[in-house]
This record gives C-alpha cells, structure tokens and sequence, in this order.
C-alpha cells in the first residue's frame, strides 16, 4: 500500500497526483553528456548520504541519455544550511536534485535556524519512508535510568535533536528519566562510534542492521521505539524484536491537549525518512519524467537489493507521499511547537527561537 493513502488513514489528509506530462514533451529531452550534481545536506556515512549516494548511482538509468550523478556533501544546521542553498542556487534544470530527511522537514528545527526554504515549493520525486528507530541504552547505565540519587545517564545527540531522539524528551518529561545529553556529534556515523566507545549511554538508532548488531552484543538492551506505517497503523518494527514502542508506553499519561497536539507532531515526524526533490519552478516536463525515473528506479531489482542493505524493510514513499507529510507538519501549530521546546529547556538543551 503506497504511504500516501496509509498517511490519509491516520492523519486524514489526501494528496492529489500532479499530472502526467505528454509523452512527446518528455521523449524532446535528454541528459547525455550532462553531469547532474546530487546534493544533500549530511556528512558522508550516514543514511541519508547512503540513499543520496544509492540513488545518484541508479537514477540515471531511467532518465534519457544516461546521465553519470556527482554526490556533494554540504552538512551544517541538520541539513538547513544544504538545503538553504539549494533553493537559492540551484537552476530549474534538472541538473541539481536534493536528497533531504527528518531534520531539515522538522518545523521545530527549520523554523529556529535561519531556513528559507519552502517545503511545499520543491517538486519531490519520492522517497523512502521510516520503519522506525530504536532508542538502546548500556546495560551497565540502566539501573541509574530511574534512580535519581545516581549520576545521570547520558543522552548522545547530533548538532539537531533528530526526531528519533525526541524519545528522550518524551522519557524524561513523562517517567521521570534521569538523564543529561551530550551533544554535537556531527554525523550518525561517528554517532554509532561514539555509542559503540561508551562515550555516553544511550542514543537512538534508525538503521535496522546496526540496531540488530548493539543488542546482539549483549552489552545494551533497548528503551523503545518509534514503530512504522503499515497500512494505516502504527505497528512495532519487527526487525527490533518485542521493543515497545513509545506510544504505546505513553497511552494514558499525555492528557493536556497541548501536549497531544505535540504528540501528534512528533508522530508525523518519525514517518520522514529520506526524499528526493528538484528545486522550485523546476518545469513539469522535467519534474514528470525525473518522478517516473524515480518509480522505476523503486522497482528495479538490483537496486531493491542495494537498498536493503541500508534498510531492510523499504516503504515506498511518491513526490505526492513525501508533499503529503510536509504539509502536515508545516500546519503544526506554534502550541505544539512551544511544547516541545519547553521539553527541551527542562532538559537544559540551547534552543533557538
């Protein structure tokens, strides 16, 4: 089932499909002895840079003249600083796309550091949706989780709170977790090393293969987890096992309406993962024929099995899936958004406002 009809079913929000461009306009262009540019707004190693880079070696097979994609990496702000650029530089061509994810379509992030982009303006080709992310902690911490006489147990970040992170805020506010973060890790790669050094004691975890590898160890046990889409309901990923997920572990405890429309948020939130977009006034014959090369890029074969690698459990996301979800969150109330910086401050986090 495509998420964009999953997303109605739990959000009740339905996104038309842009029309389909003629097939003489489209058959009219070409890419040959072009060098499109794929940007994103990550460090390389993480996910977003796998997907960007796995989608930048497969797109142009299905794109008129075979065109071979050159990755650059731009990190800085969650992907603000990439992104901003992006809609400011990029010509409508058809030689620039955008591989973002969570962090820079996060309102509680974008609208604190100087964005200027639009989300709704870019033409998004598709994506690939979260099946989830998994907040595991060191066994050795987890005594001192609860015991409020102990040392704190401590909380890796990245520079953003990414949306699998919230988790803690969720935790601390609402089972009194005793804990402190530690923040600036500037890539989910070196996030991973610094989880696997003991650097701190906890963290969260979207890839499902490294997830799998921490609690194989034996040294950590999981918190909770996010969960996935699947066909219009919020189910525990089963490649992590019986993880509780979040939500399930806060039925009863989030009365305040502010509170729930925050809840809400955060649960839409967790449903980005990574997307594909042109810039603004990218020209709709370019923007159809690059959507359907995105399609039949999702179907081919050889690049499911490359995908799996990174994520076992692909969610096939549309350009209209990913718009979809970036309207719900760009209509979340200021309210909402007010609550979860205030978790923030009670954690002792600098937000920007």
């Amino acid at each position: 089932m495509r998420l964009g009809l999953l997303v109605s079913g739990l959000f009740g929000l339905l996104v038309p499909c842009l029309s389909a461009t003629p097939a003489g306009a489209e058959e009219a262009l070409s890419f040959k002895d072009k060098t499109p540019v794929m940007l994103v707004g990550a460090a390389p190693g993480g996910g977003t840079d796998a997907v960007a880079r796995l989608v930048a070696a497969h797109i142009g097979a299905w794109l008129p003249g075979h065109p071979t994609f050159v990755v650059r990496n731009m990190p800085g702000a969650g992907g603000v600083v990439a992104l901003n650029s992006f809609v400011k530089q990029a010509k409508p061509d058809g030689l620039m796309l955008f591989t973002g994810s969570g962090t820079e379509s996060d309102p509680l992030h974008y609208r604190a550091v100087n964005a200027i982009y639009d989300l709704s303006a870019l033409h998004y080709l598709g994506g690939m949706g979260r099946t989830g992310t998994a907040l595991l902690i060191n066994k050795q911490a987890a005594p001192r989780l609860l015991d409020k006489s102990q040392p704190p147990v401590t909380m890796g970040g990245l520079t953003a709170i990414r949306s699998g992170m919230q988790m803690a805020l969720w935790g601390s506010e609402y089972f009194g977790w005793n804990m402190r973060w530690v923040m600036g890790y500037p890539s989910n790669a070196e996030l991973v090393l610094a989880l696997d050094r003991e650097e701190f004691d906890m963290t969260s975890l979207s890839e499902v293969e490294k997830v799998r590898a921490f609690l194989a160890s034996g040294r950590f046990q999981p918190l909770a987890q996010s969960g996935a889409l699947i066909e219009g309901k919020l189910v525990p990923q089963a490649a992590f096992g019986d993880m509780p997920l979040l939500t399930d572990l806060l039925a009863g405890k989030v009365t305040d309406p502010v509170a729930n429309k925050a809840l809400a948020y955060w649960r839409t939130i967790t449903l980005v993962g990574q997307w594909v977009a042109l810039p603004p006034d990218t020209p709709e014959p370019i923007a159809s024929l690059y959507r359907s090369a995105f399609d039949k890029m999702m179907q081919d074969q050889a690049f499911k099995q490359q995908a799996a690698n990174i994520e076992p459990d692909i969610i096939a996301m549309s350009g209209a899936d990913v718009l979809g979800l970036m309207k719900l969150l760009a209509g979340t109330p200021p309210e909402a958004l007010a609550y979860m910086v205030g978790l923030q401050k009670k954690q002792g986090l600098h937000v920007a406002e």
